[in-house]
């Protein structure tokens, strides 16, 4: 039975064509200078969901090593009541069946950011200001790879709700030059996914909830009026309301007021302000209310796991052993599920609003030019781009049961489309060629039969004038090409480049000056906002 593909629709989101609202968590890693920030949420609700950061190395927490874990805590998820999980990093050259398969059978949705994580620190921030050469730090040839490379190897997951480009990339005034290198990554991978003729997969950004240009840098990302190159949705990571706060004390208000006519699905992608302990998670009530329900498509928490050992205040579960074992839910956990428990998702039919203007150029606190062409990477040629396998291609259109089985490439034309039915045209090809020699191998088994009868009959017993061999039938049934599991990034894609993946960043780049005069190893405050 094909599982419900989440799909967008105005400025929601749909499941079964009902209302989808996000219920989730997200999390975050600080360790030895590198993030790791997961979430989960329908209109989203959903929680951070990370391994144990007590390492070095990035965590990516749906890789098959990981498999008895999210075995266990998907469960646990779907019973504190999230149906969405949205990770910040995935290992491209690894199985994800496993995980995935745990949070399909729970009914939890995920969202998946195609960036790569780097290092934390003020000078590799340096090449990405915008008074550097851009072009030759951000978006080009390894980073489409990096991006590319996990695309393919969650599309054909059923309960993939969507991919960002990023996370908070622009998250100051002096980064503002780098908004069209993230508006070029959607356009880029939305033509990738075209190319691949995967089913359309939702392609999103998070953003910080700066009050200067937290509108601009929405409506520039939509605006247009060419949904090719425009985001599907918009996260916003925001952390003002505190306790028994309010709209207007909150940023909550502004927000929805500056963001309600962006046209797309918007929610929280990062919630859960520590200010006031313990966290009674009191804003959920207004985010599926009614003044907040017809602009927002919910909200992801920040953090399923504590971490240990840092000093951190988020946290919904705690491990006392290593994995895999049964974490031990916090107080956090039981007053975001009776918050979660006593809130009605919103019904309503998604609006279908107009594009919004492109924001004008105001010098040093706009200066993009919105009638400015996005940048472009040398030598990317979409026509080159093969086609996934037809596996793959029929998982993606929601017949298969989400198993991501083969990377492997198409030989047929890129312009060639799957029909409805999930049968390539080759594919029926190939039955028909199988059909046909069947056919004709029982007409001339038959044949022989009746042939062999005759002589016995009009024969003498000793006649010797039988032929030696039965005829040969018209030859084998063609043999289907085997599958190969390809987890990286296809041979058709521009090689090198320049420059490393993982510097069209989705993390460091706004945390500097953040938590920098923390104590080694403690986790930085994610209240990022002055609140009111």
């Amino acid at each position: 039975m094909a599982f419900p593909i989440v799909t967008v629709a105005g400025n929601g989101f749909l499941k079964s064509s009902i209302r989808f609202q996000i219920k989730g968590c997200s999390s975050f890693l600080n360790q030895f200078g590198f993030f790791h920030k997961l979430t989960c949420g329908a209109r989203y609700i959903g929680v951070a969901y990370i391994g144990d950061n007590s390492g070095s190395s990035i965590i990516d927490t749906l890789a098959d090593s990981n498999a008895d874990q999210c075995a266990i805590d998907a469960p646990l998820i779907k019973e504190l009541g999230a149906n969405t999980i949205s990770v910040h990093y995935i290992d491209p050259s690894q199985s994800h069946d496993k995980c995935m398969q745990s949070f399909r059978d729970n009914d939890v949705y995920v969202i998946a950011n195609m960036a790569r994580q780097r290092d934390y620190s003020d000078v590799d921030m340096a090449g990405l200001e915008p008074s550097s050469n851009l072009g030759n730090s951000t978006w080009q040839t390894s980073v489409f790879n990096q991006y590319a490379a996990v695309l393919d190897s969650m599309a054909s997951y059923e309960n993939l709700l969507g991919l960002i480009v990023g996370n908070e990339i622009v998250d100051k005034s002096t980064q503002v030059d780098l908004a069209p290198f993230v508006k070029a990554a959607v356009r880029d991978m939305k033509a990738y996914a075209v190319a691949r003729q995967y089913r359309t997969i939702p392609i999103g950004y998070f953003t910080s909830d700066d009050d200067n240009w937290a509108q601009q840098m929405a409506d520039y990302l939509v605006c247009g009026g060419n949904k090719s190159e425009a985001i599907d949705f918009l996260g916003v990571n925001d952390y003002s309301w505190c306790g028994s706060s309010s709209m207007n004390t909150s940023d909550y208000g502004q927000l929805t007021s500056d963001l309600g006519d962006i046209g797309v699905p918007l929610f929280f992608s990062e919630d859960g302000c520590t200010d006031v302990q313990p966290r009674t998670f009191e804003d959920q009530g207004a985010i599926f209310g009614s003044n907040m329900s017809d602009v927002w498509s919910g909200a992801v928490v920040y953090e399923w796991r504590k971490q240990s050992g840092s000093g951190s205040e988020f946290g919904l579960v705690s491990y006392t052993t290593t994995a895999p074992s049964t974490p031990s839910p916090l107080s956090d956990y039981s007053a975001l599920s009776s918050q979660w428990a006593s809130v009605t998702a919103a019904d309503n039919a998604p609006s279908t609003l107009p594009t919004p203007s492109c924001p004008a150029s105001t010098g040093s606190f706009w200066p993009v030019d919105p009638a400015a062409a996005l940048p472009t990477i040398a030598g990317l040629d979409f026509a080159n781009i093969k086609p996934a396998s037809a596996s793959v291609a029929a998982t993606s259109t929601g017949t298969g049961t989400g198993t991501n089985t083969s990377k492997n490439t198409s030989t047929s034309s890129p312009n060639h489309t799957t029909s409805k039915s999930g049968l390539s045209t080759g594919a029926k090809a190939g039955i028909g060629v199988g059909v046909a020699c069947g056919v004709i191998l029982a007409l001339s088994v038959l044949f022989w039969f009746l042939y062999r009868r005759r002589l016995h009959n009009n024969q003498p017993a000793d006649a010797n004038q039988e032929s030696s061999s039965a005829p040969t039938s018209a030859g084998p049934v063609p043999e289907l090409p085997a599958t190969r599991t390809w987890r990286h990034p296809p041979s058709e894609l521009p090689a090198g480049g320049g420059g490393q993946a993982q510097e069209l960043d989705s993390v460091a780049i706004h945390e500097a000056g953040y938590g920098a005069n923390k104590p080694e190893g403690e986790e930085m405050s994610r209240e990022k906002t002055v609140y009111k």
